[in-house]
């Protein structure tokens, strides 16, 4: 019988280990080098239904692939968060499932270095959604964000925002 598969991230930095387990809900845990839990990142999450336009990009995604056809199934209620990564000054961005401004965005939650919550950012999606498991290939330094984009064509190509604080 088809398991569900779960999403389980982790992210290391110079000094940290970022760790994201969609079964404990929407929260990251945080823990130095050497395997000491110093924050767990929190924040409310209501589930919500896997929206018809995901779903369907999911299942073509095991149709495609038949040994995973065989193995998984796609869940009915979407996952607390898609991704995340973490900029050089240790703020972490998380990649929810919400629309963003434009077409194309996705609403990314911006925790500080402390762990506390303070912005959401509407951000180019950067990896296909969902179950692809793909690497994201992000980086986030001196204020400025560094990602991988596909083009309509299929062609990858680096994008580079400036970031700025108001």
């Amino acid at each position: 019988m088809p398991y569900r598969a779960f999403l389980l991230l982790w992210k290391i930095t110079k000094d940290r280990i970022y760790i994201g387990n969609e079964q404990r809900g929407y929260e990251i845990l945080v823990y130095d080098l050497e395997g000491n839990l110093i924050r767990k990142i929190r924040k409310e999450y209501e589930p919500s239904l896997l929206p018809d336009d995901l779903k369907k990009d999911a299942e073509a995604s095991l149709s495609n692939n038949p040994n995973r056809k065989q193995w998984f199934y796609v869940p009915k209620e979407i996952p607390p968060f898609n991704t995340f990564f973490i900029d050089d000054e240790e703020q972490l961005y998380v990649m929810t499932y919400e629309k963003g401004f434009y077409e194309g965005e996705y609403i990314h939650d911006v925790f500080n270095s402390a762990g506390v919550y303070f912005s959401a950012q509407s951000l180019k999606s950067y990896g296909k959604l969902g179950w692809e498991l793909e690497p994201v290939l992000t980086v986030s330094k001196n204020n400025r964000l560094y990602c991988l984009s596909e083009k309509e064509s299929g062609y990858k190509e680096l994008v580079v925002y400036k970031m700025r604080w108001d």
